[in-house]
């Protein structure tokens, strides 16, 4: 690069970039947050607009991004990544990324299908490793490695760097940002940014007094201990076909009017066929008299009211019809909101949030469109038909005797293509979601998928998927132009045994007309009607998977406890007596047997390895999902309060932000009980108050509405600043990555939560000598619990241990 400015014409990213890499060097790449490491490592990509200067990248790059990126396939799939397999290699790259133990732990092995709905979930950590594995698996002339190691652990991180990067890597260039000095060491050549600029390069021991090397943390951050890998599964109600009784209609129907609101409506429906039908019979029955008593004006009165009592009674059949399923939807959906609300954590973990948001979408748009119209098209049509074969009969009864046989053959046919219709369309509507969510993964792994110069193998993937979704659609079709001929069959069958029975049996001529005539509109009524009644079935699985949401069970608690005293928890003492936790009804224990205390205003520090049970600790307190045992807050068996006021008097801080679309003020104060001074005191309290007063209409900045985006760390302190607001005794803190972040947050806990009892899943040494116990967790039970000082003396401790894989 020679004086490369990088970005747009209104604003430039990187400026002034001049820089000669090659050889089979390492480069660090380090500076503060925002200077431009991420946008140079896109620029060599050429994912970044050259303004001016020049650039030239010669040989094959690779990429690791900072967010790791895994795709629905097998693990081996996402190491791969199209590539060809070489057995020794792959095996190399799977242990020199420590990828070794968490393969033995699948259920497959490294064929085991990870992401997406169905896979196994794995860790950020494990996604970190999966990432590095992909990169280190390919031969590549540059290896381009933006902070890889934010989620992983030390001593993962330096095996990495030792096996891979110095490794089997180091005939190549490897370009790596971090801001770690631990890792800028081993780097032959190190470039330092600052505001899309180089601010000086040389090796190490030149910069290593340089000032803004000063502000690089020397250790990397622990990885999240939450993202224990657990399979989920999508909704069964999603990927199985679903059998519809006679009463799903009726159940819906009920949602939208009483029993005698049905009942009307059904007797007036009835009422509108059989006045048309007596239009036709009055007609018939006219034109079969004697010119001269044609002509009496009694015969158009009587056609003239029949007539206007059939367009009276269809004008309230269509308002009737049109408020009952309007309101059926509506109270279906509105039992679907209130049922997931309350809904226990186990259906989320059993659900996929692309599940649930079809329900929303998908099914509440068909319910309230395509439903209403194909329900009355085929109530209509099977009314209309019933009506052509009765006044068949009722012309020449000897036609019951063919027509009978006739009806049971349409049933059985109907009900046979009914099953293999209902499957198709099942399996079509499972085989979408692939489609779907290739599109949606390709679409986020969009710079790794060129990087990796993988566009044809991803768009064979979606071919593939494409066609098995195309397949059933297919099959769809001919089974419907199958059944529409044996269908057209039948009905000329009817039509022969009509005409036949009329010429043989004695009767009027016009009623004979009268009956070819509607048994000839029947073939035409069986194909529509036919069609209506299929299509209504298929919509019918839409308003019985909210009803299957409507009727889960609220979390214990909902509807029965009682409330604490007003001012409760004062002290915030804990008190755990037999605690065990279980995340599926007869599924393997989370925790065992616990007993613990915590006393009013104690600083707890949880540690442990992945899977330990610290997050399930957490989960416990919130009783998502109800432990057993006895959790107890200042003397108040917390299983026998409210779930609402139980929540509602801790706070917590996650490690993942959740901000909700809306205003600042409604992220910090969503119930809007506090004055703006006292949100400014708490933003500066966390160090966003000049941050927020930099943004459009500072408070009321809407954080969906705008081009501007909060970085994950101004998320972070959000959340730290809504728990301040919220002024609770107990306070739980999943501490994160970011050294800046963890150290507001320890600073917060010094300086403002003294009168609190704070629980810290803590990842970082500080944290932990800071706190006045420590409780370490293995496998779901405490191993533990002192103070951090005198289990630091246990030579052969968990503790210890822990202790040294940090420091």
């Amino acid at each position: 690069m020679q004086n490369a400015c990088y970005g747009s014409l209104a604003k430039s990213v990187l400026s002034d970039i001049t820089l000669k890499l090659k050889g089979s060097r390492l480069i660090g790449i380090t500076g503060p947050c925002g200077s431009g490491k991420s946008s140079l490592l896109l620029a060599i990509l050429n994912e970044m607009s050259l303004i001016s200067g020049e650039a030239v990248v010669q040989g094959e790059t690779v990429y690791v991004p900072q967010v790791p990126w895994v795709y629905a396939g097998t693990l081996r799939d996402n190491v791969l990544f199209g590539a060809p397999y070489d057995e020794t290699r792959y095996w190399s790259v799977i242990n020199a990324c420590a990828l070794s133990d968490d393969i033995v732990a699948l259920p497959n092995g490294d064929l085991t299908t990870i992401g997406g709905s169905g896979g196994v979930s794995l860790s950020i950590g494990q996604q970190s490793r999966v990432s590095l594995a992909r990169a280190a698996y390919r031969m590549s002339d540059i290896y381009l490695f933006d902070e890889p190691f934010c989620a992983i652990s030390d001593s993962t991180s330096t095996h990495f760097i030792s096996k891979c990067i110095c490794g089997f890597l180091s005939s190549s260039l490897r370009i790596l940002v971090t801001r770690h000095s631990d890792y800028l060491k081993k780097a032959d050549h190190v470039v330092m940014l600052e505001d899309g600029r180089i601010a000086n390069q040389g090796s190490f021991t030149e910069l290593k007094h340089s000032i803004l090397l000063s502000d690089v943390p020397k250790k990397a951050p622990e990885p999240s201990q939450s993202g224990q890998p657990r399979t989920l599964d999508d909704s069964t109600e999603e990927n199985k076909s679903i059998h519809l009784s006679g009463g799903i209609y009726l159940r819906y129907l009920r949602n939208g009017g009483n029993p005698f609101f049905l009942a009307i409506l059904l007797l007036l429906v009835l009422s509108e066929q059989s006045l048309l039908a007596i239009c036709d019979w009055w007609l018939a029955y006219w034109t079969g008299m004697t010119y001269p008593r044609q002509r009496d004006l009694m015969y158009v009165h009587v056609l003239a009211g029949l007539l206007g009592g059939a367009l009276v009674i269809v004008f309230v059949c269509f308002v009737g019809e049109q408020f009952l399923l309007s309101r059926a939807s509506k109270v279906t959906h509105e039992k679907m909101v209130v049922a997931l609300l309350k809904a226990p954590l186990l259906f989320f973990d059993t659900n996929t949030s692309e599940s649930i948001l079809k329900r929303f979408s998908r099914d509440v748009a068909i319910t309230d469109e395509a439903l209403p119209a194909s329900l009355t098209k085929s109530l209509h049509g099977i009314l209309s038909q019933s009506a052509v074969i009765i006044l068949c009969v009722a012309v020449n009864y000897w036609v019951t005797l063919a027509a009978v046989p006739l009806l049971v053959v349409v049933v059985l046919l109907k009900r046979f293509a009914q099953r293999s219709f209902r499957d198709l369309r099942s399996l079509e509507s499972s085989l979408r979601t692939p489609v779907n969510s290739h599109l949606v993964e390709t679409a986020q792994g969009l710079i790794s998928i060129r990087a990796y110069r993988s566009q044809e193998y991803f768009s064979k993937l979606f071919h593939r998927y494409l066609d098995s979704q195309v397949r059933p659609r297919i099959m769809l079709f001919a089974g419907l132009r199958w059944l529409s001929l044996r269908l057209d069959i039948c009905c000329a069958f009817f039509i022969a045994i009509v005409a036949i029975a009329s010429v043989l049996v004695s009767t009027k001529s016009v009623l004979c007309g009268l009956s070819l005539l509607y048994a000839i509109q029947l073939m035409d009524h069986s194909q529509r009607t036919g069609q209506d009644t299929t299509e209504t079935h298929h919509l019918m699985t839409s308003p019985k998977r909210m009803m299957h949401f409507g009727d889960i069970e609220p979390e214990r608690g909902y509807n029965l406890g009682s409330s604490p005293p007003l001012s409760w928890p004062v002290e915030g003492a804990i008190t755990c007596k037999n605690l065990s936790l279980s995340y599926q009804k007869e599924g393997p224990k989370a925790l065992h047997n616990l007993y613990f205390e915590v006393k009013p205003r104690e600083r707890i520090s949880i540690v442990g390895k992945a899977g330990a049970g610290k997050s399930s600790l957490v989960a416990a307190l919130f009783q998502m999902p109800p432990p057993e045992g006895e959790i107890s807050i200042d003397g108040h068996d917390i299983k026998c309060l409210y779930l609402q006021e139980l929540r509602k008097h801790l706070s917590v801080v996650p490690q993942n932000p959740s901000i909700f679309p809306g205003t600042l003020r409604f992220n910090l104060d969503a119930i809007g009980s506090l004055v703006d001074d006292e949100l400014w005191r708490v933003l500066e309290i966390v160090q966003l108050r000049e941050r927020v007063e930099s943004l459009p209409d500072g408070l009321g900045f809407r954080v969906s509405e705008h081009k501007i985006e909060l970085s994950t760390r101004e998320k972070q302190l959000l959340c730290l600043a809504r728990a301040l607001l919220q002024n609770n005794r107990v306070v739980i803190i999943d501490e994160a990555f970011d050294d800046d972040v963890s150290a507001i947050m320890e600073e917060t806990v010094r300086t403002q939560l003294q009168e609190c009892t704070v629980i810290t899943i803590a990842h970082r040494l500080g944290t932990i000598m800071a706190s006045d116990r420590v409780m370490v967790m293995r496998e779901g039970r405490i191993i533990e619990f002192d103070e951090p000082e005198k289990l630091a003396e246990l030579d052969e401790g968990d503790f210890s241990e822990i202790i040294m894989n940090i420091s």
